[in-house]
């Protein structure tokens, strides 16, 4: 039997073939870019990276910062499979949470050089204004805390140091990256370390018996304790103290009492 084949069929299969041939050559283009772009960013040296700048630093060594910043580079699925010495698998900045890790730096911006191989860190250390020492148990623990009450780093509790230090003896030693106080009661904190620093008084320690009460006591040498509350802030004590000390022999009194807002009591 003969088969007959029109003009229209052979026209329609030819372009059936041309549609396969264009689709098809246009997938193995996209594959081929694709692969060729997943060489180039995996297994070439166009990314790799070769050096890690740190800036901003200052109590923190490079060193400590550079290892801590290779822990959280390439943390996504994709970055991990780069590895950290890809570029690309370095994020823009660190957030809160990874900096937990490292709490003594409160934020890290970092910026890629893809001609130079190199990406640089710019940190931000927490300030150290103070040193908080738990006492209540053995082995006593102390750290430094910024501002806002972090506890940051280890630090090392000395009689006569110019940094202010708190004794904290209402309960076991917090851990680093933790707040000492409510975030209301740290400027007034502040505060009474700013007075102590503003009067001619010898303060030998700055004590928290009790962190439900809210008070803060200071023991001078040969004067009288100075009794502050952690409720506002603690102004006028230089010239309050003058005013007592015309009345009475500081010496001869017992305590000096700052805890009621706008009024002072003495014994």
């Amino acid at each position: 039997m003969i088969r007959r084949v029109s003009l229209v069929d052979l026209s329609s299969k030819r372009r059936r073939l041309r549609r396969v041939l264009f689709w098809g050559g246009i997938l193995l283009a996209l594959g081929l870019l694709v692969a060729g772009v997943l060489w180039v960013v995996i297994y070439s040296n166009v990314f790799e990276l070769k050096e890690i700048k740190i800036d901003g630093e200052t109590y923190i060594t490079e060193e400590s910062i550079r290892e801590f910043l290779r822990t959280r580079a390439a943390r996504g699925a994709f970055t991990r499979f780069l590895g950290v010495d890809n570029i690309l698998a370095w994020p823009r900045e660190l957030s809160g949470e990874d900096l937990r890790e490292l709490p003594a730096l409160s934020t890290v911006k970092i910026y890629r050089n893809y001609a130079g191989h190199t990406v640089e860190a710019v940190v931000t250390e927490r300030e150290r204004v103070g040193i908080w020492c738990f006492v209540a148990k053995e082995p006593q623990r102390c750290y430094w805390f910024d501002r806002g009450g972090v506890l940051f780093m280890p630090g090392y509790y000395a009689e006569g140091n110019l940094t202010p230090v708190l004794e904290d003896r209402s309960r076991d030693a917090l851990a680093l990256g933790e707040r000492v106080l409510p975030e209301r009661n740290m400027p007034n904190l502040l505060s009474i370390f700013a007075a102590l620093e503003s009067i001619h008084l010898s303060v030998e320690e700055v004590r928290l018996d009790d962190l439900g009460k809210e008070e803060v006591v200071a023991y001078t040498h040969d004067g009288p304790r100075l009794l502050f509350s952690l409720r506002f802030p603690t102004t006028g004590v230089p010239a309050a103290i003058a005013t007592v000390a015309k009345i009475t022999p500081l010496r001869d009194l017992q305590y000096i009492d700052f805890r009621v807002e706008n009024k002072v009591y003495y014994r």
